[in-house]
């Protein structure tokens, strides 16, 4: 796995869960969603975001599965991979270039 991608994932993943958690200020990648107040609005709210920000299609599913932003992360990189060639890469949208 690119541990580059797998970074910028992560920190995304971060910044957007502590966008829409009450505690989600001080998360880590090890921190836990429920305690940092994940429900199923907040969950409906992520995934919107995980969407526009990574132009894919992550199954809401999914979501409830992670307990932590590492493991989000984690089913994000997964769904990236298997998008179609030519589809959707993964990169976040604030100026990143695509790896060559």
């Amino acid at each position: 796995m690119d541990m580059e991608l797998n970074e910028r994932v992560t920190e995304t993943v971060i910044r957007l869960l502590a966008d829409v958690l009450p505690g989600g200020m001080d998360l880590t990648p090890q921190s836990s969603l429920r305690e940092h107040g994940l429900d199923s609005i907040s969950a409906v709210r992520v995934w919107f975001e995980l969407q526009r920000e990574f132009s894919l299609d992550l199954p809401v599913e999914k979501l409830g599965e992670c307990a932590n932003p590492a493991q989000l992360a984690a089913c994000v990189i997964e769904e990236l991979d298997g998008a179609p060639e030519g589809g959707p890469h993964g990169e976040p949208r604030e100026g990143h270039s695509q790896p060559t």
